[in-house]
């Protein structure tokens, strides 16, 4: 990872308003929902809690009601943005292969689309696994490698749509890094199918209503389900 390839050109995407929606994408996270809810029963309100890869924020600010959060982003210019965002989170930059922080801190740690950005994956595996409390939890999120998108879209996938996807795996590898990190999976799976349009015979527009209302409802009800062929491997794993 290299700072300047994270800049406010990269980040403008995630300012970007949508036509179902007048929020910026950054706001837009399906999961969110389900997240804070999931946290608050596994590791409860009040729990200390490391976003790597925070970017400009959003995630930090919708969770600082209910937990300590400290976010951490190779980017200067998205910890910028982030603390004018998220004013009662803690914001350092900082690389997610070298968390900068003592043993066993936190009670969770979040990392959603950032390892398929490292270049040594492990490390940041390991690092995590190092600050995490026992009994704390890891909450992972990266392109899925075997999703429907991927497998019928090919280079025209989100997958490889930014150059800066470097580290993309399939299911099966994530596992496998996870596992020689010391992390029991206790839950994994995938999300929806989102990256519209994916077929020419049925109106773009139409797949979007139909899919992104679909994938709208679902990710704030469930989160991820238990199938290999949504367009985003989700992962919870515990540190015994």
């Amino acid at each position: 990872m290299n700072n300047k390839d994270y800049d406010k050109e990269y980040f403008a995407r995630y300012l970007q308003k949508s036509w179902y929606s007048r929020l910026p994408k950054g706001e837009r996270c399906r999961s969110r929902f389900w997240l804070k809810r999931y946290l608050k029963g596994a590791i409860g309100s009040g729990a200390k809690i490391l976003e790597v890869g925070c970017g400009l924020g959003f995630l930090a600010k919708y969770l600082e009601d209910t937990f300590e959060i400290i976010g951490l982003d190779i980017s200067k210019y998205a910890i910028q943005a982030a603390r004018n965002r998220a004013i009662r989170a803690c914001f350092l930059v900082a690389s997610a292969e070298r968390l900068p922080f003592k043993p066993e801190i936190f009670h969770g740690v979040i990392a959603l689309d950032v390892i398929e950005h490292l270049k040594y994956p492990e490390d940041f595996v390991n690092d995590t696994f190092d600050v995490l409390k026992k009994g704390g939890l890891l909450i992972l999120r990266a392109p899925n490698l075997e999703s429907y998108g991927a497998r019928k879209k090919g280079d025209a996938s989100f997958v490889w749509g930014d150059k800066t996807h470097i580290n993309v795996r399939r299911i099966s590898e994530y596992r496998e890094v996870l596992r020689k990190g010391g992390f029991t999976i206790i839950k994994d799976g995938t999300d929806t199918l989102w990256d519209v349009p994916y077929w020419k015979f049925i109106p773009a527009f139409l797949q979007k209503c139909l899919l992104i209302s679909a994938t709208i409802i679902l990710a704030f009800l469930f989160g991820f389900f238990s199938w290999h062929h949504g367009e985003n491997y989700f992962c919870i794993s515990l540190k015994k």
